[in-house]
């Protein structure tokens, strides 16, 4: 008594189950009588009030009966409008057989949002297939070619969408790399000028005035100018004295208190600056060999004073 009673309760409960989703199936067809070789399409559809949790599709195979071939089926779409959830599927029929043939029904297992499985069919249908009508009263003409018809767009995106994803996906990738290329900033790259030490800068100066040969033309003043003009640069970079616009004895005061000062050297300098000022502001003559002397004279007081300098810092560098 006890099982009756729990049988029926879950007779019960299942009833209040499939009255909460409604789930239809069908089989239509488009047209059901046409010609030999011409197409008709067949569409299965389930339809429900819920999300269905599965759908176990009928399994058909080249031909829907022996004379009823399928030239091309889709795949199964989903259409959800609302609470209505709607799945198609179109299968296109062919026939090169007249006479009436009947598509059986099609069979759904389906499992519910609830989980519980159920088998649906569909109504089988009538198909009828019919022959040409033959004039035979007119000429027998040969047989016609066959027809090349243009391949459509879509038949090409439906058959091959992988492959057209494929070179979306390749070209959105190379105008990726294309725009970065284009866009990057290159990093500016600035090389800073080497610093060439005072007494470089002197000696080749002194060079070069030695080659324009001014005193051997006459250019007597002009050559006595440039030597202490060099040597005027050179103590400014060296002994950190603003040389280039002080006079003569300004100088010289300054570098006699300067903790580079060697009195040789200083002298040395001196007589140079002194010799040059009378040339240039007493009108002095001068002899071709004072002309070389000074010249040279002024190459060792740089050379002299650069090695003094830098053997200091030397000794400085020992003792800290």
């Amino acid at each position: 008594m006890r099982k009756a009673v729990l049988l029926l309760y879950t007779l019960f409960l299942c009833l209040i189950v499939f009255a909460q989703q409604d789930i239809n199936v069908s089989a239509t067809l488009d047209k059901n009588n046409v010609l030999i070789g011409e197409h008709s399409n067949l569409q299965l559809s389930v339809i429900s009030n819920g999300k269905i949790d599965s759908i176990e599709w009928p399994q058909i195979g080249d031909t829907i009966v022996t004379e009823i071939e399928i030239v091309e089926r889709t795949y199964v779409d989903t259409i959800v409008s609302k609470s209505q959830y709607q799945y198609i599927q179109n299968l296109t029929l062919i026939s090169f057989d007249s006479g009436y043939y009947v598509i059986p029904p099609f069979e759904f297992k389906i499992k519910n949002q609830n989980g519980i499985e159920e088998f649906f069919e569909t109504n089988a249908l009538l198909f009828e297939v019919q022959t040409v009508e033959v004039d035979s009263t007119g000429n027998i003409l040969p047989i016609s070619p066959i027809l090349n018809l243009p391949v459509t767009f879509a038949e090409v995106a439906r058959k091959s969408g992988f492959v057209l994803l494929i070179l979306i996906v390749i070209g959105l990738i190379v105008f990726l790399i294309y725009y970065i290329k284009k866009h990057r900033k290159l990093p500016i790259v600035t090389r800073s000028k080497p610093i060439i030490p005072p007494n470089r800068l002197a000696i080749d100066s002194l060079y070069a005035l030695e080659n324009k040969k001014l005193w051997q033309s006459g250019q007597i003043k002009e050559y006595y100018s440039e030597i202490t003009d060099i040597l005027r640069e050179y103590i400014a970079g060296t002994f950190d004295i603003p040389a280039v616009e002080m006079i003569t004895d300004d100088i010289f005061d300054l570098m006699k208190k300067n903790d580079k000062y060697q009195e040789d050297l200083y002298k040395l300098a001196y007589n140079i600056f002194i010799t040059s000022d009378m040339v240039k502001f007493a009108k002095g003559t001068t002899e071709a060999d004072e002309n070389m002397k000074i010249l040279k004279d002024a190459y060792d007081f740089v050379n002299g004073s650069w090695k003094y300098i830098s053997e200091l810092k030397s000794k400085e560098e020992n003792v800290e």
